[in-house]
């Protein structure tokens, strides 16, 4: 559902801050008054904020009935999301760094990481996948190589730093 007010205006409830969930769920004003926000945007707020809360959640340890892929995002960029397998995971870090050129436009080899982490039914978590900016220490991660995706033959980091 798309924003027709406010600072986040012609955005997806889904591609707002998790900041700006919280305000639309609870819009108060700076005065104390509260903003009318249309209901189907409240709940759709709502939903992606259990969404949220779920992943911390399940970052932190919490057990479940299956496997899960969740994509951090650090630096620059920022954001989780939440996968049922690490294809799907991929797929999305490939459609948030598209190619020009045949260079990758982002994330930034400089400030940006992502993390691909296996968060198993136990609740136990490892990173399975990586991109470090050489801000990073990609060393923490020493058993794993710069990741790269399903369609590219090269690592990400050397695609987006020539």
């Amino acid at each position: 559902m798309e924003l027709t007010f406010g600072k986040h205006k012609g955005k997806e409830v889904k591609d707002c801050p998790v900041g700006y969930l919280s305000w639309l769920v609870n819009p108060k004003l700076k005065g104390g008054e509260t903003y009318s926000v249309p209901k189907s945007i409240k709940l759709e707020a709502e939903h992606y904020l259990d969404a949220y809360q779920y992943i911390l959640e399940r970052l932190s340890g919490k057990t479940s009935g299956k496997t899960e892929y969740v994509v951090e995002r650090l630096g620059d960029i920022t954001g989780l999301s939440l996968h049922d397998n690490l294809e799907q995971a991929l797929v999305q870090i490939e459609s948030e760094c598209p190619m020009d050129d045949g260079e990758r436009i982002a994330p930034d080899p400089e400030d940006d990481r992502i993390l691909v982490w296996e968060i198993l039914p136990s609740g136990h978590k490892k990173v399975v996948w990586h991109f470090s900016g050489w801000h990073w220490d990609s060393s923490e991660f020493y058993e794993l190589e710069q990741g790269s995706l399903p369609s590219d033959p090269r690592n990400l980091y050397s695609m987006t730093n020539p």
